[in-house]
């Protein structure tokens, strides 16, 4: 992440994690805003690199999904990043990616992606599958940590809703709950 001044935030350490644990994940999952907030420092997945990517849906015909998941998008980002600080005498992975739709007229698209909340004993970040619902950490005090504030925000600790992908198009226009389009 860069800070304003576009210099790289450095891995946080140690005590500079306490922030994670005292500011509400309702702000982090529901900013309705391209940009962190002032003065707010980003504490996992701390740097990443970032492409600019397009999004073909397949097989519309076979399906009955809606919003972008049938009409795609033209303008994203993809931002992978991984928990830790790379290591070359410890090689561990928890690698994550954010997916951001550009849209016309309403706030982009915006999705979070991980492989797991277990590292993996390598380096190569796309060993695993990335999904939007990932098994719970083997780690006890991941869970006792991570699972309470994930649970503030959604139900469903351990995913990641897609429904506002699913809701507009790439145009704005919003899906039928109907199961069609509505003509205008």
């Amino acid at each position: 992440m860069l800070d304003h001044e576009g210099t790289a935030q450095p891995w946080p350490k140690g005590r500079e994690f306490d922030p994670l644990f005292q500011r509400s994940m309702m702000e982090t999952m529901t900013i309705g805003t391209d940009q962190m907030p002032n003065g707010r420092k980003k504490l996992t997945h701390a740097q990443g690199a970032v492409a600019k990517i397009r999004f073909i849906p397949q097989n519309t015909d076979q399906h009955n999904l809606s919003g972008l998941f049938r009409t795609g998008a033209d303008y994203g980002l993809i931002r992978y990043s991984d928990v830790f600080n790379p290591n070359v005498s410890n090689p561990k992975t928890l690698a994550g990616a954010a997916l951001k739709f550009f849209r016309d007229g309403i706030h982009s698209g915006n999705t979070v992606l991980m492989t797991s909340f277990n590292s993996e004993p390598s380096h190569n970040f796309l060993k695993e599958d990335f999904c939007s619902i990932v098994e719970k950490p083997i780690n006890r005090c991941a869970m006792e940590t991570i699972q309470p504030k994930l649970a503030v925000v959604d139900i469903l600790a351990f995913g990641n809703s897609s429904l506002d992908l699913a809701e507009h198009h790439a145009d704005s226009s919003l899906r039928s709950y109907y199961g069609f389009d509505p003509i205008v």
